[in-house]
């Protein structure tokens, strides 16, 4: 297997894996001079092409995700979908009162399409912020729809009880 390696001449050369693999490494100063494990090499030592490829799947995998949370959230904003025991704001109180179910469904719809919105812009930003690692481009997206998620969620919990109590 042949593989580009500029990692010690700005040159690009062509190697061999095994010749590439042997050559002195910045981490190996942490270890006591031990290279990582063959198995660990791509974890460690990942190109800028494998990097650029994991952040444009990543960014449709967000994307993809995002727009299909919005449009899974249209039917119930429009009282398209009736109580029932796979789609929508299922508690017991919204499965016992159609109306309390179509009211609450159409307030967490609305938080629904923030939710995908804002996973769209923020992985869409996210992108195209210079020298982000996967790691952390996959975290932020993540800690994005969970904090706008959650945040929905609960505001929808809110607006259940303000109208379980006011029907009393």
């Amino acid at each position: 297997m042949v593989i580009e390696d500029n990692y010690d001449n700005p040159v690009i050369k062509k190697t061999n894996l095994v010749d590439w693999y042997d050559r002195p490494k910045p981490w190996s100063a942490l270890r006591g001079g031990q290279s990582p494990p063959k198995c660990l090499l791509l974890l460690v030592d990942d190109t800028v092409e494998q990097n650029e490829v994991s952040l444009i799947a990543l960014l449709i995998l967000n994307i993809s995700s995002g727009t299909l949370l919005a449009l899974l959230a249209l039917p119930m904003l429009r009282s398209k979908i009736r109580p029932n025991l796979f789609y929508g704001f299922r508690v017991a109180r919204t499965l016992e009162d159609p109306d309390l179910w179509y009211a609450v469904n159409k307030h967490f719809a609305v938080r629904m399409i923030f939710s995908g919105a804002s996973i769209v812009l923020s992985s869409i930003l996210l992108y195209f912020v210079p020298g982000i690692s996967v790691d952390i481009y996959a975290l932020a997206c993540a800690a994005v729809f969970g904090v706008v998620f959650t945040a929905g969620l609960m505001q929808s919990f809110r607006y259940l009880k303000s109208l379980s109590t006011s029907q009393k």
